[in-house]
């Protein structure tokens, strides 16, 4: 052990090695820094609330995430099981119309970040959830539906 921490010493005391480590160590730090600055000034394609209505705060700190996951996990990953998507959908029937917002405005900030043409309405219809001859083809209708009322495309 003594000779490796003898080998480590003599390595590290190498001048050409403290550069090397020294511009790795700058270098890591600008990509990380710039990379959290370009996280939170990107933003996707984002509606305007209903005028009078208000978002609970608790709803966004509670339920909000979860409808969010939900919905990037069964929207944009690979899943056949048009019952998991339709599961996803329905709490979006039961929203407010300023919780739908919400919705709509933290999912595209979240999947897709400086993309004005991909949207939460967007992911939806190109999805596939059946006919509308079953239930999970008539959420998915009557979500599409409800979203382009408010203008949620």
């Amino acid at each position: 052990m003594a000779a490796f921490k003898d080998n480590v010493a003599t390595a590290l005391a190498y001048k050409p090695l403290q550069y090397l480590l020294v511009i790795f160590g700058l270098g890591l730090a600008v990509y990380l820094l710039g990379s959290a600055a370009g996280k939170r000034s990107a933003t996707g394609k984002q509606a305007k609330y209903p005028p009078g209505e208000s978002v609970p705060t608790s709803w966004v700190q509670y339920e909000a995430p979860g409808i969010i996951k939900s919905l990037g996990t069964y929207l944009l990953g690979i899943s056949v099981r048009t019952a998991y998507k339709a599961a996803a959908l329905k709490p979006l029937l039961t929203l407010s119309d300023s919780q739908l917002v919400y919705i709509y405005n933290a999912y595209n900030t979240l999947n897709h970040p400086g993309s004005p043409d991909q949207t939460l309405y967007r992911d939806i219809q190109d999805d596939y959830f059946g006919s509308d001859f079953f239930e999970e083809g008539q959420i998915r209708t009557k979500t599409l539906e409800r979203m382009l009322g408010l203008n949620l495309t």
